[in-house]
């Protein structure tokens, strides 16, 4: 997979199924800020480190809640990539390159190449910028009006879109709805959803989970969480909302929560954010990660090969 830096942002070229990673884990161990101070505990003698995390670190990560309620800070940034032969439908009948998240555009070109659906399954909309989100959402008011607008458009800064986690699939044809592109529960769309649960994405919008979500169903809308936290969703039956309130039940010094899936064994745990900063331990010789909630809390993800 080749990568070019262009206008901000990377391109992602020439990708096959087999120059893809595997469903296991690519993700490095990284400080994400401040200086790792490394300490032996004495009561499992495992190396581990404490990292010390500024209170917006909460903002950032697969794991973030973005909604109505937990609106995107300001200034929010993420590592972007652009997705070759596709583009994002804008206002006045504009378009630019369709953007993406890194590690969410890698996983969903191994959804897509390992189905061998590329071409089969559109690619509707990626990451919008605040403005974008604004002229998206003032066009609808003026095209359907408040009620469905509310329903189906997210109010500007409070979009999921605007995360670059999230991306809206169609069908493969001439026409397409770019507000409510049909993605329906069989054929290729169905077997998308099979994989790409596996891969870290959600169906985001769910019919039975409207009073936590507030948005009508939205069978098209996938969000990425990362593995394992979708498999686990989708087995506990939980949106994200949903997830999060779960997960405070294991607060970091207790029991976290454990789960086993193929050769993985993943120990999860919530951490309240301090003022100022927050230190967390993590282990300096096994694979990890931190993700904020946006709501004021660290998700920490410990994976062991088992």
């Amino acid at each position: 997979m080749k990568r070019r830096r262009r206008s901000g942002w990377s391109r992602i070229v020439g990708v096959s199924a087999q120059s893809l990673p595997s469903v296991e884990p690519f993700i490095q161990k990284q400080s994400l800020a401040g200086t790792a101070c490394g300490e032996r505990t004495e009561e499992t003698k495992e190396c581990v480190e404490t990292l010390w995390l500024p209170r917006e670190r909460t903002a950032r990560g697969p794991l973030i809640l973005v909604n109505r309620q937990r609106p995107l800070w300001e200034g929010w940034e993420t590592d972007l990539v652009s997705w070759e032969g596709a583009w994002e439908p804008l206002s006045h009948g504009t378009r630019r390159p369709f953007l993406l998240e890194r590690e969410t555009a890698r996983m969903l070109q191994f959804v897509l190449c390992s189905l061998s659906l590329t071409g089969e399954i559109k690619l509707v909309s990626g990451y919008r910028q605040r403005q974008e989100q604004q002229q998206l959402y003032a066009s609808s008011l003026v095209e359907h009006g408040e009620v469905f607008t509310r329903s189906y458009v997210a109010i500007p800064g409070c979009s999921e879109h605007e995360t670059g986690l999230a991306v809206d699939l169609g069908e493969a044809g001439e026409e397409t709805d770019y507000i409510r592109p049909s993605f329906p529960y069989e054929g290729n769309c169905q077997r998308f959803r099979q994989k790409a649960v596996s891969c870290g994405f959600v169906e985001r919008y769910q019919k039975e989970k409207r009073g936590y979500t507030h948005i009508q169903a939205e069978p098209w809308h996938f969000r990425y969480v990362g593995i394992p936290h979708a498999r686990i969703m989708e087995e506990q039956d939980l949106c994200l909302e949903e997830y999060l309130e779960f997960l405070k039940g294991f607060p970091e010094g207790e029991e976290p929560f454990l789960w086993q899936e193929e050769c993985w064994e993943f120990r999860i745990s919530y951490q309240r954010a301090e003022e100022g900063e927050t230190p967390i331990q993590v282990p300096a010789n096994q694979l990890y990660r931190i993700s904020g909630d946006n709501q004021g809390g660290f998700i920490k993800t410990v994976w062991r090969r088992i």
